[in-house]
C-alpha cells in the first residue's frame, strides 16, 4: 500500500510556462520531503501543459489534470486540487510565485506543535514579474520565531479590515479543518475567494504566523484581483464577504460598522471608476450592507481625528506582529 504524504501540495496554473518549471522544481527541492504534487492546469494557451507532463512520472507527482474549458476563478481550481488531495496538510503553490527551500519544513514544525491551529502563513517578500525583490505595502518582521493568534480574535481584528493572509502560496493549513467549512461561497467568487476563505478557516481555532518572509509573491501590474477592482466587481464580493463576517462575528458595535462600511466606500471612490459605473457598484454594496455612501463622512472624520493628540478613534485594530 503506498504511503499517504504528510502534505498535499497543489499548483494550479495558468499561462504561467514561463514560472512553471522553476516553480515546480522549487518545491520538489523543498528541505521536508514528504509530499505529493498535484498539478492542475486551466486550460493554458502557452506550453504549460507540455512542462507539466515532463513531470508526470516524477515519484512524488501524484497527478496531473488540464482542464477541457477554463474554469473562470481561481478558486474552482483550489476546491479541485483540495478535492484529490490526501495529505493532512495542504499548501497551495500558485504557479508565478516562490518560496525559500525551508518553507514547507518551517510551516509543518509550526503545525505539528500547535495542532489546535488550522492554518500556519508565513512574512512574504514581494517580488515583480523579474523577480527583483520589492518594497513591502505591508512590512513586517524578518525575524525567525512565530506568533499565535485566537482565531476569532484575527478574524475580528484583521480579516474583517482587510485580507491579512494575502497570498494563497505562503499559507499551510489542515485539510481536516477544511472538511468542516460547510460554506462554499467562496468557490463561485471570482477575486475575494481567497479572504472569506481564510475567514471560514481561521475562525475553528488558532492562527500561527512565521515571522520569517519564506513566500515570495509575485506582484504583476495585470492580474485577476486588478481586473476586479479596475471593473468593481471586487467590491461587490468584499461587501458579501463582510455581510458574512458580521452575521458570523460577536458583535462588531455600530461604530465599527460604520467605519468598515465608509472604509470600503472610500475604496470604491479611489478607484476611478466611471461615474455610472460606480453608482452601480455603490447600489450593490448599499443593498447587501444597508448602508448608503453618507457614511463615508464619519470614515473621513475618524481618519482626521487620529492626528489630534487625546482623541479617541477607531483604528483597523491589528492584533500585535500583524501588521
Amino acid at each position: 500500500m503506498q504511503d499517504i504524504p504528510l502534505v498535499s501540495v497543489i499548483l494550479p496554473n495558468y499561462n504561467y510556462a514561463r514560472y512553471l518549471e522553476a516553480r515546480i522544481k522549487g518545491i520538489l527541492n523543498q528541505t521536508y520531503a514528504n509530499i505529493e504534487l498535484i498539478l492542475l492546469d486551466d486550460k493554458s494557451s502557452d506550453n504549460s501543459v507540455e512542462i507539466m507532463q515532463r513531470y508526470g512520472q516524477h515519484p512524488k507527482v501524484a497527478a496531473v489534470i488540464v482542464n477541457n474549458e477554463n474554469s473562470g476563478s481561481p478558486f474552482r481550481q483550489w476546491s479541485k486540487g483540495i478535492s484529490l488531495a490526501r495529505g493532512k496538510y495542504i499548501w497551495i503553490a500558485e504557479a508565478d510565485d516562490e518560496a525559500a527551500p525551508t518553507f514547507l519544513s518551517v510551516c509543518v514544525q509550526a503545525m505539528e506543535q500547535h495542532p489546535s491551529a488550522p492554518v500556519c502563513y508565513t512574512s512574504s517578500r514581494h517580488i515583480d514579474s523579474e523577480g527583483r525583490v520589492l518594497a513591502n505595502r505591508h512590512p513586517s518582521r524578518q525575524s525567525a520565531g512565530y506568533d499565535i493568534y485566537n482565531g476569532m480574535d484575527f478574524c475580528r481584528h484583521n480579516l474583517y479590515w482587510r485580507n491579512y493572509i494575502e497570498n494563497a502560496s505562503g499559507v499551510v493549513f489542515r485539510r481536516d479543518a477544511y472538511e468542516q467549512c460547510k460554506d462554499e461561497r467562496w468557490i463561485q467568487m471570482r477575486s475575494s475567494g481567497d479572504w472569506l476563505f481564510w475567514f471560514l478557516m481561521c475562525r475553528q481555532g488558532d492562527v500561527i504566523r512565521i515571522h520569517e518572509p519564506l513566500n515570495h509573491f509575485r506582484l504583476h501590474e495585470v492580474s485577476t484581483t486588478v481586473t476586479a477592482k479596475r471593473n468593481g466587481n471586487s467590491f461587490i464580493e468584499d461587501a458579501q464577504i463582510l455581510h458574512i463576517m458580521e452575521q458570523t462575528l460577536p458583535p462588531l458595535g455600530i461604530y465599527r460598522h460604520y467605519m468598515r462600511v465608509g472604509q470600503l466606500f472610500r475604496f470604491i471612490r479611489k478607484a476611478r471608476l466611471s461615474p455610472e459605473r460606480q453608482h452601480e457598484v455603490e447600489q450593490g454594496v448599499e443593498s447587501i450592507l444597508g448602508i448608503s455612501p453618507k457614511v463615508r463622512p464619519i470614515e473621513a472624520v475618524n481618519r482626521l481625528l487620529r492626528w489630534i493628540p487625546g482623541t479617541v478613534t477607531m483604528k483597523s485594530d491589528a492584533l500585535p506582529g500583524t501588521q
